[in-house]
């Protein structure tokens, strides 16, 4: 199941995004959600028919994601979702400590009104206590509540680095979750 989009990637205001970052949403997904399995083969062909694009989109959110440790390319091998293990979890979160704090602490003193407003609306959507809420609803606060620090944050070398580590860590969460069954 897709998880809800509370806080979708923006184009600068722009209905159409690139093929190439439709591409790339799509993909990233399915790899984090691990709809992808980790270690398992990339069929170009198969993407192509799936988004309806050709291959040089396909081509280049491949390497995007290569570049955020999501998709290793092989030369005369092909293509594959990056493998993951547990392990990697601690050695994420040491990093993202360090640099939540650092995007926490520039948030709130470069945040606009309008980006506060933004997170109420996002925090809105937490169950009240004693309520269930499902995984899917959970991580999509939790995503898009750390996308609006990072925003607010306003400085953009930060927010590409804590993004690419985010989307590593939600897939290790996904991959604990499956392991224990609650997904």
């Amino acid at each position: 199941m897709p998880i809800p989009d509370l806080f979708p990637e923006s184009n600068n205001g722009n209905q159409r995004q690139p093929l190439r970052h439709q591409a790339y949403l799509h993909i990233r997904q399915q790899i984090v959600s691990l709809q992808l399995a980790p270690g398992s083969v990339i069929d170009e062909g198969a993407l192509q028919q799936e988004l309806g694009v050709g291959r040089t989109p396909i081509r280049e959110a491949l390497q995007r994601l290569s570049h955020e440790k999501l998709v290793t390319i092989l030369p005369r091998r092909g293509m594959f979702v990056t493998d993951i293990g547990i392990t990697d979890l601690q050695r994420l979160f040491e990093l993202r400590m360090n640099l939540e704090s650092q995007a926490a602490e520039l948030a709130a003193r470069r945040g606009t009104s309008e980006q506060f407003a933004q997170m109420e609306a996002v925090l809105a959507h937490l169950p009240a206590v004693g309520e269930v809420a499902s995984n899917e609803l959970l991580i999509a606060i939790d995503e898009a509540s750390h996308k609006l620090i990072y925003r607010a944050a306003d400085n953009k070398f930060l927010e590409d680095t804590l993004k690419t580590l985010y989307a590593l860590s939600l897939r290790l969460w996904y991959f604990a979750l499956a392991q224990i069954g609650t997904l």
